[in-house]
């Protein structure tokens, strides 16, 4: 994935891709793997709610342009901001495998 590195995976002029370019199939395919590890690590996608499965894209992404940038505090800020997510989508996942209290509608 450094064909935008080097300047031969896009036009230095306007900055889009080159027709025959793989990098944005390569950034992808990461993204997606990304996407498929940590859905797997919650639970399997048949567990995950449309809108935990939306949290985990958004963190897939999030990762995958914290390991291109260069700004540090910018790389820290993704990386949490996906980490958060990950954990609302755990936690949600975890609450909805816990048996119901019943104490607490007086049973």
């Amino acid at each position: 994935m450094d064909g935008s590195a080097n300047g031969s995976g896009h036009d230095l002029r306007t900055g889009r891709f080159k027709p025959g370019n793989s990098e944005h199939r390569a950034r992808k395919r990461y993204v997606a793997d990304l996407l498929a590890a940590i859905v797997s690590d919650c639970g399997g996608k048949k567990k995950l709610t449309a809108l935990e499965l939306i949290y985990a894209q958004q963190a897939a992404a999030e990762l995958a342009k914290a390991r291109r940038v260069r700004d540090p505090a910018l790389r820290v800020r993704l990386t949490r901001s996906a980490t958060a997510l990950i954990d609302r989508v755990r936690e949600a996942t975890e609450k909805r495998a816990q048996p119901p209290n019943l104490g607490a509608f007086g049973l």
